[in-house]
């Protein structure tokens, strides 16, 4: 047994290790931030990377055997080890966590929930949006989509990472790193080159402009990021052979609120220069959050937090996470209904009215929404720091809520939930087309009682002003459709042979 002078040196080796493993990943930000084409630059990487990575093995005729640890039988994908299983020499008891399908069922709709209400804000949606001008539902819309965002993606990622350890052992490092590219890889890199190029051709013939060709990544630049956390969680225990670890606790809510504050302000400072990161869009709750997250979530497997150490959340600390989730969402709104009342601006919103359908099809024209995206004034410097400072503490508030709330509430699984469960991750792929397409649908049946939408030439949203109840309504329907429409889809593209071990 080794003492723990011996043991320290070794686990401050790997914590130095990790930190270096992130930091250059950190770097990348200012290179896709101020080197021409560094963005499009760092996609193609990732491609490459992930088309070599898939196809090296069939070119190296040889065998690569896992790792030893493969010997033990293996687990199923939601099976959860506790903390203390390695010290144990008897079968650990299985326990499959059915609240975290079902939260991640309920995170997926959220998603297409999420781009449906960007699709009536002209913002943030996918390639055919309606009211990009100021209107009262960019009020509730805006305040939505912010906070949603400060959590959904990163509990997908901490929810990934949860099960990225037992993979990893059951598998072997390169068993392991040829899953991801297949069942991440391949997706990201169809869509990048091929699906979502097409789309956006379609969508540029339906909005009346002319189509060009451009890489697109749409949702998959989530699957190109977990391919990236994944091969750097794998070299990291390449760079240290896995020993090990002394379970431990995990934060109180005031340190996670307080890591959150920090982290929201340190992506607010990074938004006016980054609005994309090798395919990751850059807005309130992304990259820093996303690191955290993945992080969490191996140490969350590791040491039993969601198994043994989230049944134990005091009552205090639960209804303090509530209370403050419940105060931070509600500022949030306020403050969007406020800056509605107030004429918009702020980048945030925008500062003009809708285009007159009787004007017809317009000529372009840049920033023809009001939002002043050309200059950083010192107020939108101070505002965008507090609004990432309270987004962030929302954003651990409210996952430790919402995970607390699904353990208690959501731990079932009925035979429609698990088929819905098992759809959930194809339903997420094609959103990108069946959504604006619905949008597309809703647009035209507004134009036939006579409230027609035009596009400026360049542009993906339409700021043509329309009814204030057509916005609604729309974004009430849209929703409900897209969700039922993506889950159609997915369950129709998971019956074509060889689909289903993809998709």
């Amino acid at each position: 047994m080794q003492s723990t002078s011996e043991k320290a040196p070794c686990c401050a080796s790997r914590t130095c290790r990790v930190v270096v493993l992130w930091t250059v990943q950190l770097l990348a930000i200012p290179v896709c931030a101020f080197v021409p084409f560094g963005n499009e630059a760092l996609t193609a990487l990732i491609a490459v990377c992930i088309v070599v990575g898939r196809l090296l093995p069939l070119c190296v005729k040889r065998a690569i055997k896992p790792a030893d640890v493969q010997k033990e039988a293996p687990r199923v994908a939601n099976d959860t080890p506790t903390a203390t299983e390695s010290t144990k020499s008897t079968k650990p008891v299985k326990t499959r966590l059915l609240w975290l399908d079902i939260l991640k069922l309920g995170l997926t709709v959220l998603v297409i929930v999420h781009h449906c209400t960007a699709s009536f804000l002209g913002t943030g949606g996918f390639a055919y949006m309606l009211g990009d001008y100021l209107h009262p539902f960019q009020a509730f819309g805006v305040a939505f989509m912010a906070l949603n965002a400060s959590y959904f993606m990163s509990l997908f990622f901490f929810i990934s990472a949860y099960f990225t350890p037992s993979s990893h052992q059951r598998k072997g490092e390169f068993a392991f790193m040829q899953d991801k590219f297949t069942r991440l890889g391949i997706p990201f890199v169809c869509y990048v080159l091929v699906i979502g190029p097409a789309i956006n051709v379609l969508l540029a013939l339906l909005r009346g402009q002319s189509p060009g060709y451009a890489p697109d990544p749409g949702p998959t630049w989530f699957l190109a990021w977990l391919c990236i956390f994944n091969a750097g969680y794998s070299f990291r225990m390449r760079a240290a052979e896995a020993a090990s670890l002394t379970p431990s606790a995990p934060p109180s809510l005031a340190a996670l609120c307080l890591l959150g504050a920090c982290c929201g302000a340190l992506n607010a400072a990074m938004m006016p220069f980054v609005s994309n990161l090798a395919t990751l869009p850059f807005t309130f709750g992304t990259f820093p959050f996303y690191i955290i997250f993945f992080e969490g979530g191996i140490r969350a497997r590791r040491n039993g937090w969601l198994d043994v150490h989230l049944p134990e959340l005091s009552a205090a600390e639960r209804t303090a996470a509530r209370i403050v989730s419940a105060i931070v969402g509600a500022g949030g709104f306020a403050f969007t209904a406020t800056l509605y009342i107030s004429g918009g601006g702020l980048k945030f919103m925008p500062a003009v009215p809708g285009e007159d359908p009787a004007a017809g099809p317009l000529p372009k024209e840049d920033n023809f929404d009001g939002r002043d995206v050309d200059t950083i004034s010192l107020g939108f410097v101070l505002c965008m720091l507090g609004v990432g400072t309270c987004v962030g503490v929302f954003c651990m508030a409210f996952t430790v809520a919402l995970l607390d709330w699904s353990r208690l509430h959501a731990n079932w699984q009925t035979a429609s939930s698990r088929r819905l469960c098992e759809v959930a991750y194809s339903a997420y792929l094609v959103q990108g087309l069946v959504l604006p397409l619905i949008v597309y649908g809703y647009a035209e049946a507004l134009a036939a009682l006579g409230h027609p939408t035009y596009f400026r030439p360049g542009s993906w949203a339409s700021a043509t002003r329309l009814p204030e109840a057509a916005l609604v309504l729309g974004w009430l329907a849209t929703s409900t459709l897209s969700v039922i429409g993506c889950w159609a889809l997915g369950a129709l593209l998971r019956c074509i042979p060889g689909l289903s071990n993809v998709l």
